[in-house]
């Protein structure tokens, strides 16, 4: 039988008082009842309890046992995504780099984003955002949900990820992802729809970044942010066992 997942803030004296939107999911989307057993993720880890009371909007979960850490990434990888033409899908990269156990989104407005997101207040879509990936962590088993962050200008993301030992870009030119990579963090450089121009390319050549061609065929932006993630959990991370 599956275990049911909730997300709580802290557990006091064994006992979680559920938050009246994760009361309403156990009530009215899994319609639980009194003993049913659940999952409860913290900010620090799992743990397993049981539903003990249900009054009105309130539901209280007794928790026991061992707060653990589950189904983690064991190389912490941050994308960094130039945002796409539509919103949409960016929330599609969302879900599917959490599932992946991507660590950090970072967003950033490249020579090919659309103008329109300079002047765009994006502080709703990006609550919606860390909603979707919140709901990712639910599905997908994972502990902790990646930080999500507002775009910055392209420079600005080039300094974010000099503190990575490994820094790629994947698009229509380069090579192999192999070559002098270190088995410990990555950031992934996906972009909008266009790629990047050859100035951006000259910049990421500057900094020392590895040029990775994903197949020779053009990937949509968000095929292209599932597959790059892919291929570094299967070189270097939780895949790395399959093959």
């Amino acid at each position: 039988m599956q275990i049911r997942r909730v997300f709580a803030v802290s557990i006091e004296n064994g006992i979680v008082k559920l938050s009246r939107e994760e009361s309403h999911y156990v009530r009215k989307v899994l319609r639980l009842k009194e003993g049913a057993g659940l999952e409860v993720i913290l900010p620090d880890g799992c743990v397993e309890g049981e539903i003990v009371k249900i009054e009105g909007n309130s539901v209280v979960v007794k928790v026991e046992g061992e707060i653990k850490v589950k189904n983690e990434p064991s190389i912490e990888i941050a994308l960094f995504q130039a945002i796409p033409d539509r919103f949409e899908k960016l929330e599609l990269i969302v879900q599917k780099a959490t599932e992946l156990g991507v660590s950090r989104i970072y967003t950033f407005l490249s020579r090919y984003t659309d103008s329109k997101y300079e002047k765009m207040n994006l502080d709703k879509k990006f609550k919606r955002l860390e909603k979707i990936a919140k709901e990712a962590v639910r599905q997908c088993k994972r502990t902790f949900s990646p930080d999500i962050f507002k775009p910055v200008e392209m420079r600005d993301a080039f300094e974010i990820a000099e503190n990575f030992d490994n820094r790629i870009v994947f698009g229509e030119k380069g090579e192999t992802v192999k070559a002098e990579v270190k088995d410990s963090n990555f950031a992934l450089f996906v972009g909008a729809e266009g790629g990047f121009s050859d100035k951006e390319f000259e910049e990421f050549k500057n900094r020392g970044f590895y040029f990775v061609n994903l197949g020779g065929r053009i990937l949509r932006t968000e095929t292209a942010a599932i597959t790059g993630l892919t291929i570094v959990q299967t070189l270097f991370g939780d895949f790395k066992k399959l093959v």
